[in-house]
């Protein structure tokens, strides 16, 4: 379907889609008069991905930050935090002494009637107990059903509160908006911030059992690795001792580099703790100047932390020159003065000065088991020196066995500093437990509601309506299989037409399209006749066969109605009702008066039924009740008259103009015929019921085809004798896709024009008698498209 087609379906269709479209925006208006006004609230979280880490100076990659992100959200949204929200929801509502956000739609006879009388205290003591135990409602429990269905007359279950949230990323920066909306503003503000308190409860309370789970790790493994340090170096010493010692300078020498790494140890172990002392020291001095201070210092804090930097920097240049012990101090002593300006930074702008102090304290703590550890690390590390310095000198071992101990018990050693070093780092974390997220924005409640949208929702809906006009308009023309227009005809059949006939309104008969022609359709359709007459005039075929391809396509009206429009100019016409398997033509004649006689395939004495010997004529097709013009005797016509009679049973059908009893043209000019037959004005622009010039005749045997009730005369012979006596004779045929009746008359007639329906669709069938239509060849006049809708036809 080609773009002009479409432009041309929308062009009918568009007063349509817009008032769809324009019903439905009124509606989405009208409805919108109904949506409750609603209100926002929104607290906003600083995370610190987006920052560096502790005390380190690397920074996380943005594919880290954007995984903390996602994670911090999907938490949020997390039924555990949204259970934990609407415990406090309804705790708050069920507190008498305070004002509630929501009151219950329902009659406090249905409530009870749902859950019983009592049924509210007895809830609140299980909110709360569900809370402090931070466990979710089950609706496989009873009670525990009826308190969710409690949360949803509220509004408070889980699937409400998440839709009531929205939270996102505020564009890529380190904050995270969580925005609650509802009819409420001080519910907006309480869900917003409960929920963000909720959620550092939640990530605290997991990075303490974690941090904790993995120091117990530790400590197991570093047990473990000691043990089996040990075991290896009490091995080395019983092999030695039982063995003898062969060579006394290896022995020495491995014994010396024993005791070389063992003292490397030892003086790590002496950095750390000298480390953990220097920054325990700090922090009782930041505690002792918290515990003095009364305000906020932010200013100098950042000047602080700015000259702090660039020490670091400096030093750090120092250190990587020089690489000894006393700058090495220095930069770490540099370090945590950074630490605590950054501190104090963060102190002067969001952290209360208690927390603060509570988490300087709990780190004094961890720096004091860290000190603690350390010490006794270096005395351990100084026992195992000392035992190896005094018995250097008198251990024995083969050279191969004790290097292949020394590399084990270097591997053990490796391997138990490196599980040492992960637990510092797991005792440092735990003062971080908090990490770097804090809440910087609290939500506050609303002063107005948000606007209401209705503008756009009216505009949105009208669209979308507009849209899905349209969409099902070329939809329903595109997947439409009938033929619709001429156009479509040429594409599905390739046939050209001979002529378009367009639908009209019911009619009680035929003849009324020429005398009640007052609409615009039947108007159109005398138009498109008189094309078609004209067209069949100018082909000078006498004689027309009629058919189609399936029943119902229109046949026998456009025929009835091309023969009135050759009424018109005075041309005679003779229908033959040869369509055998149907009698809808007859009827469609006898409805308009025209007088139809039968006829057999054989008479009586089993002769020819056209045969010349006659014993009555009746003009006009008229019975001897219908007609005052009955000729008893044959000789009142002449020769040529004589030709023109058809005998028909017991009854010879003509349609002339006699020369005796009436003159044709004077009734013509008088507008009334002598016989009283039917009238016609001068101009012929009303025909009346019964037609001069139009006569049919129909067949009695409907059980044969048209071969067999042609095979005991001449039908052909009968035509040509016809043919002087009317101008055109028209013959139907039985519908192409069930009888072969077409066929069978094609060798009778000089001109086929099938008739088809443009509500019909194309199905296998149909092709195979347009195939046969198609070779019709000279015959063919061409193709009727009939019932075509007026809007249709000149496309």
């Amino acid at each position: 379907m080609d773009l002009f087609v479409i432009l041309r379906i929308l062009s009918k269709k568009f007063k349509l889609i817009i008032g769809i479209s324009v019903i439905t925006a009124v509606i989405a208006g009208t409805l919108s008069l109904f949506i409750k006004p609603l209100y926002v609230s929104t607290a906003q979280i600083a995370t610190g991905y987006t920052m560096r880490d502790g005390l380190s100076n690397e920074r996380r990659d943005w594919m880290e930050i954007d995984f903390g992100f996602a994670n911090l959200i999907h938490n949020l949204y997390s039924k555990n935090l949204m259970y934990q929200l609407s415990y406090q929801l309804i705790l708050h509502d069920l507190n008498k002494g305070i004002p509630s956000f929501r009151e219950l739609d329902i009659s406090e006879e249905k409530f009870n009637e749902k859950f019983g009388s009592g049924f509210l205290e007895a809830a609140r003591l299980q909110f709360q107990n569900k809370y402090d135990s931070s466990k979710t409602l089950s609706n496989s429990i009873a009670h525990e059903k009826k308190l969710n269905d409690l949360l949803k007359l509220y509004g408070y279950d889980y699937e409400s509160l998440k839709k009531g949230f929205e939270i996102e990323r505020m564009d890529l920066s380190d904050f995270v908006n969580v925005s609650f909306w509802s009819e409420n503003p001080d519910l907006c503000a309480f869900a917003a911030n409960t929920l963000c308190q909720e959620f550092f409860k939640f990530n605290k309370d997991a990075r303490l059992q974690s941090s904790g789970e993995t120091i117990v790790y530790y400590e197991k493994m570093m047990e473990q690795k000691k043990a089996e340090l040990d075991e290896k170096q009490a091995t080395l010493s019983r092999y030695m001792s039982n063995q003898g010692v062969l060579s006394y300078n290896l022995e020495s020498e491995y014994r010396m580099q024993q005791i070389e790494k063992l003292e490397m140890t030892r003086n790590e172990e002496e950095r750390s703790l000298r480390g953990n002392q220097l920054t325990l020291n700090s922090v009782n001095e930041r505690i002792s100047r918290l515990e003095s201070m009364g305000g906020p210092r932010g200013a100098t804090s950042q000047t602080r932390l700015l000259e702090i930097l660039n020490q670091i920097n400096e030093q750090n240049r120092k250190y990587m020159q020089s690489q000894s012990e006393e700058d090495y101090e220095i930069l770490a002593r540099l370090r945590e003065q950074e630490r605590q300006a950054r501190a104090a930074v963060s102190e002067s702008s969001t952290i209360k000065r208690g927390q603060e102090l509570e988490q300087l304290r709990e780190r004094r703590k961890e720096l004091e088991i860290m000190v603690e550890v350390s010490g006794a690390s270096i005395s351990d590390l100084n026992e195992k020196i000392s035992r190896l310095k005094s018995t250097a000198s008198s251990l024995s071992t083969k050279e191969g066995f004790i290097s292949e101990l020394q590399s084990e018990i270097e591997f053990l050693t490796n391997e138990y500093l490196g599980i040492k070093e992960r637990l510092n780092d797991a005792r440092s974390s735990i003062m971080y437990s908090g990490g770097n997220l804090r809440q910087a924005v609290y939500g506050q409640p609303s002063d107005e509601p948000e606007p209401s949208k209705r503008l756009l929702i009216v505009a949105l809906s009208a669209m979308a309506s507009f849209f899905i006009s349209l969409l099902t308009v070329v939809g329903k023309e595109v997947f439409n299989s009938n033929i619709v227009s001429p156009d479509r005809f040429r594409q599905m059949t390739g046939l050209h037409t001979y002529g378009v006939v367009n639908q009209i309104p019911s009619l009680k008969n035929v003849t009324d399209i020429f005398t009640k022609a007052d609409n615009i359709h039947l108007r159109q359709y005398m138009n498109n006749m008189r094309k078609i007459r004209y067209d069949l005039v100018s082909s000078g075929k006498k004689v027309i066969l009629f058919t189609s391809m399936k029943e119902g396509e229109g046949k026998s009206f456009f025929m009835l109605s091309l023969a009135l429009a050759l009424l018109k100019i005075k041309k005679r016409v003779l229908i033959l009702d040869t369509n055998f398997q149907n009698d809808q033509l007859l009827l469609m004649g006898r409805e308009i008066g025209i007088y139809t006689d039968k006829i057999d395939a054989e008479s009586e004495s089993g002769q020819n039924p056209f045969n010349p010997k006659q014993k009555s004529v009746y003009l006009n097709g008229k019975s001897p009740e219908h007609s005052n013009h009955q000729v008893e005797n044959e000789e009142e016509f002449d020769d040529h008259e004589k030709g023109l009679m058809v005998e028909a049973g017991d009854h010879v059908v003509t349609q002339k103009a006699r020369k005796v009893k009436f003159d044709l043209k004077n009734a013509l000019r008088s507008g009334k015929s002598e016989s009283g037959i039917g009238s016609a004005d001068i101009n012929g622009s009303a025909i009346g019921k019964n037609l001069d010039g139009l006569n049919m005749i129909s067949c009695k045997d409907k059980q044969k085809s048209p071969s067999e009730f042609f095979a005991d005369f001449d039908f052909q012979d009968l035509l040509e004798k016809q043919m002087e006596a009317y101008d055109y004779i028209f013959l139907e045929g039985a519908a192409m896709n069930d009888f072969p009746d077409t066929k069978e008359l094609e060798i009778f007639v000089q001109g086929i024009i099938p008739v088809i329906s443009a509500r019909s669709t194309i199905t296998s069938i149909d092709k195979e008698s347009l195939m046969y239509i198609q070779n019709f060849d000279q015959k063919l006049l061409g193709t009727v498209l009939n019932m075509v809708s007026i809007e249709d036809l000149n496309y």
